[in-house]
This record gives C-alpha cells, sequence and structure tokens, in this order.
C-alpha cells in the first residue's frame, strides 16, 4: 500500500453556535473509519483496526472513486427509517463467521458517508483548506448503495443543531472552511456539538473489555411504573 497509515483528525467538544468561516455537518452515530483506496478498499477504525472483512458491501469503494490512490475519512453507519442505528451496527462488528457476516450484510447493509478527502492521485491535500478538499471529493466521489457525500451548510450552525435535534440525530459537527487536516490531532479548528439526553438508570451489571480495557460498557435498568 502507498497511502500512509493515519489516524484521523479530532473535535473539541463545543456548545452550539453559528460562524460565517464554520460549516456544519450531522455527526453520524457510526463508526469512523479512514478509506484507503487503490486497487482494493482497506478500512481502518480510527484505533487502526481494519474493519474490511466485518463489512463486504463496502469492499468495492475504489471503483466509485476517480482519481487513485485516494484516501477517504467519513463514517459507517447502518441506517433505519428513524435514522441511524448504532446498536445494530454493534451487532455487525462483532460477527466473526463469514457466512453471518454476509447474511448481515444483506440484512442490514452499512453505507460509508464520506466527508473528507486526505489524498487524492496519491497526493496529500491535508495542507489545503477543507473548503477546497470538499471541492475535491465531490468532484471525485460517485455516490452509489454504499457510498454517499455528507452534506453539510455553511454558517447556521444553531438552526442547523435545532434541525439535527428535532430528528432525534446525534449532533452536529462544526468545522473551519480553512481548516488544514491535522492527523491525529485534536483541534478547535473542528468542533462536536452533541444532543445531550439524560435520564435516571440503575448500573446492574456490566461487559468486561478486551485487551488493555478493562470495561466494555455498562448494562443498565430504568424504571418503568414501579
Amino acid at each position: 500500500m502507498t497511502l500512509p497509515l493515519l489516524r484521523p483528525m479530532l473535535a473539541v467538544a463545543s456548545s452550539p453556535f453559528s460562524h460565517p468561516e464554520f460549516l456544519f455537518e450531522i455527526k453520524w452515530d457510526g463508526y469512523r473509519c479512514l478509506a484507503y483506496l487503490e486497487a482494493g478498499t482497506v478500512l481502518r477504525s480510527r484505533n487502526m483496526k481494519d474493519l474490511t472483512a466485518a463489512f463486504p458491501e463496502l469492499n468495492r469503494l475504489h471503483e466509485r472513486v476517480q482519481g487513485l490512490p485516494a484516501l477517504l475519512d467519513g463514517e459507517i453507519v447502518v441506517l433505519a427509517d428513524d435514522g441511524p442505528d448504532f446498536a445494530a451496527l454493534q451487532e455487525r462488528s462483532r460477527l466473526e463467521r463469514a457466512e453471518y457476516i454476509a447474511a448481515a450484510a444483506a440484512r442490514r447493509p452499512a453505507v460509508y458517508l464520506a466527508f473528507d478527502i486526505l489524498y487524492h492521485r496519491g497526493a496529500s491535500l491535508m495542507e489545503r483548506p477543507l473548503q477546497e478538499r470538499k471541492e475535491v471529493l465531490r468532484e471525485a466521489v460517485m455516490p452509489g448503495p454504499h457510498l454517499a457525500i455528507a452534506d453539510y451548510v455553511c454558517a447556521e450552525g444553531e438552526a442547523y443543531f435545532a434541525a439535527a435535534v428535532r430528528a432525534g440525530l446525534e449532533g452536529v459537527m462544526a468545522k473551519r472552511l480553512d481548516s488544514p487536516y491535522l492527523p491525529g490531532r485534536r483541534s478547535p479548528l473542528w468542533r462536536k456539538i452533541r444532543a445531550v439526553k439524560t435520564t435516571d438508570a440503575v448500573i446492574c451489571g456490566y461487559e468486561p473489555g478486551t485487551g488493555g480495557r478493562p470495561l466494555a460498557s455498562l448494562i443498565l435498568g430504568a424504571h418503568r411504573g414501579g
């Protein structure tokens, strides 16, 4: 592979705001993923884990992108009628047997939502402004059943966030139009604005983690009528 292995650029937390020098796009409830596109497609998570085998329906993304080798930044999501279904995505990522993975891909296919392009025709675009990279992305990518380009609006961040909340989405990303791509760095040039929801719950147990993570998730219970 001629493309370098990179970690994605990260954002800082923020409250809703509007600004003429920022664009605003949906914060999708999925798996952050860099797509390495050359003779084939390789998908790597933000922690460098190879996700390619888990999502076979995405293994031909390179055929829908002009100007290879190319490197895209985006999100893998499984969509339901009311938006992204993160539980279904997690369920799919736990499958190991090829026949189960293939059946899940047919039943609940994933989509790769591209929102940035870091390499095009083998050349780095990371020092170019985000607005220019967005233009290259739109010219290079041919959307299809499993590949889409993330839409965005400029300046009107508060109205866009309010619309995302009404739609039940996770939140909004705000990115400076002139921002370079800073791999592996968390920068205020990119800001994540979450639609926070709270509830009272009882911790009933936990699921152990793997590797160096002692805790994978909590098992919570909620009161309903007593």
